[in-house]
């Protein structure tokens, strides 16, 4: 059976969401989850689920995202949980609104920075800006029965300066919440000072969000809670 995409693009715009391709429910090989228009721009594999079988993340990305094509009518990036079944994989997620689109890096280019898996957590880094840039990065978890954002990182800095003592740009700021424990760290490298101001404390926590219901956009609008 195959979902469309459009029914996993609620939050988008009509046209957009009718460009999408569709993906399986399950299929032999990651690669099979892959819509037609489609290709591969990162894949990690570990253990994501409790049991013994190997799973996938995938982010796809239209093909016409080539390193030197300016294309502004892209579809959204899709990042898709595969969970390893005896006769391959099923899948378990599939957002259209994790990740960052080629263009949204501002001056520093495509923003999709990394994918990762530390332990068994799905770790998605963007990178973007200018002389200031800016850094995200959300940690999601396979617990209570769906992949929910236990982790969100924001760092904002100036490269114009930096001190190299601190291995810091002047000015830094990180922030670095964890919604499992309620604990924040945070510190700031002030633009005239070599020093790191450093400060934890804890923060309420409400109901986890779902990554099939993350939008990274608003996220990022947000800002620091």
């Amino acid at each position: 059976m195959r979902l469309p995409l459009a029914l996993l693009l609620m939050g988008l715009p009509l046209p957009l969401a009718a460009q999408a391709d569709r993906v399986p429910e399950t299929g032999p090989t990651p690669g099979a989850f892959i819509p037609a228009g489609y290709l591969l721009l990162k894949e990690v594999r570990g253990h994501l689920n409790g049991d013994e079988r190997g799973d996938v993340v995938l982010i796809v990305g239209d093909r016409r995202e080539r390193i030197d094509s300016i294309v502004d009518d892209l579809p959204p990036r899709l990042l898709l949980v595969l969970h390893g079944t005896a006769t391959g994989f099923r899948l378990a997620v599939a957002s259209a609104t994790a990740v960052y689109g080629k263009l949204e890096g501002g001056s520093f280019g495509d923003p999709l920075d990394d994918l990762a898996l530390e332990r068994n957590v799905i770790v998605l880094s963007h990178l973007g800006g200018s002389a200031w840039r800016w850094r995200y990065v959300h940690r999601f978890r396979f617990q209570q029965g769906d992949y929910r954002l236990i982790g969100r990182a924001e760092t904002t800095f100036f490269t114009g300066r930096r001190c190299d003592r601190l291995r810091e740009f002047r000015p830094t700021t990180h922030q670095d919440d964890n919604y499992n424990t309620g604990r924040r760290y945070r510190y700031e490298v002030p633009e005239d000072r070599c020093v790191k101001r450093e400060r934890r404390e804890t923060i309420r926590v409400g109901p986890l969000t779902l990554l099939r219901e993350f939008v990274l956009r608003e996220d990022a609008a947000a800002g620091n809670r």
